[in-house]
């Protein structure tokens, strides 16, 4: 069982703010979350590393006599309503057939968790109330105010404002009473304004949220050359839930798509990786953008599920072999294999 501190201190995590450690107390209940909106490519692998880690929050929970309820929210409502009007039909659609894709990976790897659709939890009164509260909040303090645009991007701030900035308090809601919140780096803008608000941590026994950021999610396929010609990616890289976020949807792994094996092999092929000592490993430390590595902790953390070894995080991998652990360990057992 990996550890909760060998977990928090490995090279899947970017950085940590709020001291989740702390919660982990015996005897204390906690509920985690991981949240993501999806496109019409498929879902990505890289989400797959988000259910990994979650997961083994949860169980490393278990090790110190916690109970952690880990869920994922598949964001239907904020991708169909963010969308053109003609469009959401469709995308609602598609959000119950990543509900149902969910539920195969946490079925096929045996993942400690529950997913739940947020057009399921966000029109019930109780949830109202709280995003009512947390609107009266902002709207009389000028600073949580101007927090709570900087996380409306500028071309949609009119829509906002003239929705009573419905699309980010539903997103402040729903993580408003969460103890443990996964993901991106770049999800800190909402996370930090949870933490500035009074988000009922009256009545909450393990204090503001904790969010524990994983390392930004690349694209494969690209050369060196793309990655120094676009050196922003290297803090932020691109959404990991999205695969066609910044039209890279030919540069990611895909699952549930129209995506061959062969696609993934040639793509895994032609990546920037660095190297270790000249060989053909990767390297997994530096401060270079690494998009193997994401790929091969998912193959590590899916052979473990179905019986294999604990992953192990500070270890170089073979190029030439990905491929294969990927597609024996993910793809064929997820029925992805064409």
């Amino acid at each position: 069982m990996i550890s909760l501190d060998t977990l928090l201190s490995s090279n899947m995590v970017s950085s940590v703010v709020g001291a989740p450690i702390n919660k982990f107390v015996a005897g204390a209940s906690l509920n985690a979350m991981y949240g993501e909106t999806y496109d019409e490519f498929g879902m990505t692998l890289d989400s797959l590393r988000y259910y990994f880690f979650l997961d083994a929050l949860v169980r490393a929970g278990v090790t110190r006599g916690v109970t952690v309820d880990g869920v994922i929210v598949i964001g239907d409502k904020a991708t169909a309503e963010n969308s053109p009007f003609g469009a959401r039909r469709y995308l609602y659609e598609l959000g119950e057939e990543r509900e149902v894709q969910t539920r195969r990976v946490i079925d096929t790897f045996g993942l400690q968790l529950r997913c739940v659709l947020m057009s399921s939890i966000v029109s019930n009164e109780s949830f109202l109330s709280k995003k009512r509260e947390y609107l009266a909040q902002c709207k009389t303090d000028s600073q949580l105010l101007s927090k709570l645009e900087q996380s409306v991007p500028v071309a949609k701030l009119v829509q906002e404002r003239a929705s009573a900035y419905s699309y980010s308090l539903d997103e402040l809601t729903i993580i408003a009473d969460k103890d443990i919140k996964i993901g991106p780096p770049r999800e800190d803008v909402y996370d930090s304004l949870a933490r500035a608000l009074n988000c009922g941590q009256n009545d909450k026994s393990h204090g503001k949220l904790s969010s524990i950021y994983l390392t930004p999610t690349f694209p494969i396929g690209k050369g060196w050359s793309f990655f120094f010609a676009n050196p922003q990616l290297d803090e932020m890289g691109v959404t990991a839930y999205k695969a066609g976020n910044l039209d890279l949807q030919n540069y990611r792994a895909r699952l549930f798509s129209s995506q061959t094996i062969q696609d993934l092999r040639g793509l895994i092929e032609h990546t920037f990786m660095p190297r270790a000592d000249n060989k053909n490993e990767n390297c997994v430390s530096g401060s270079l953008p690494n998009p193997l590595l994401d790929l091969y902790q998912v193959a590590a953390f899916a052979a473990w599920h179905l019986g294999g070894e604990e992953p192990k995080f500070d270890v170089t991998f073979d190029r030439e072999k990905l491929a294969d652990a990927i597609i024996a360990n993910v793809y064929k057992p997820l029925g992805c294999a064409k």
